[in-house]
């Protein structure tokens, strides 16, 4: 039986270095463990790190390792034991916005009548590498730049964005 667990990480990618002229590219650091942490043994395992560039700087080497455009694989290992670490780095490039949502604030408001006014109040910073010489250029927007904000609404969602 094969199981697929996707697992998307949140903070874990730091600009490295941390400031960065508004011409140099963008790297950034992840680091993490080449195993799924779990508390079950597992016959077979591998991981796969899908990079958003084909641009890797470096990268922790454990045998088996495979480096193929985008694609990272760290594995197949087998006779993982429960709760196995193994601490890996992997420094990259990544051009695009770097937002972090600050603060968020949702207010929903229920009417008598059933009518239903949603609110929200996002307060978003660029956590990428911070400009240095930076000079604003009127109608440039560079490949770090925030063009817009897509907003997913559910299914059977109504109402104006």
């Amino acid at each position: 039986m094969t199981l697929v667990v996707e697992v998307m990480y949140s903070s874990t990618i730091l600009p490295f270095p941390t400031e960065i002229s508004q011409n140099e590219k963008q790297l950034v650091m992840f680091t993490g463990n080449s195993f799924l942490f779990s508390p079950y043994p597992c016959s077979t395992q591998s991981s796969n790190f899908k990079l958003p560039s084909s641009k890797v700087e470096s990268f922790t080497r454990v045998s088996p390792t495979n480096h193929a455009e985008e694609t990272l694989t760290y594995g197949p290992y087998s006779d993982v034991a429960p709760f196995s670490s193994n601490k890996i780095s992997i420094h990259f490039e990544n051009n695009g916005p770097f937002l972090t949502v600050v603060e968020l604030e949702r207010v929903i408001e229920v009417s008598h009548w059933g009518n239903i006014a949603v609110e929200e109040h996002v307060h978003i910073i660029h956590s990428g590498g911070c400009g240095l010489n930076y000079r604003g250029v009127a109608g440039h927007s560079g490949s770090r730049s925030l063009v817009g904000v897509v907003k997913v609404i559910e299914l059977g969602q109504t109402g104006n964005l």
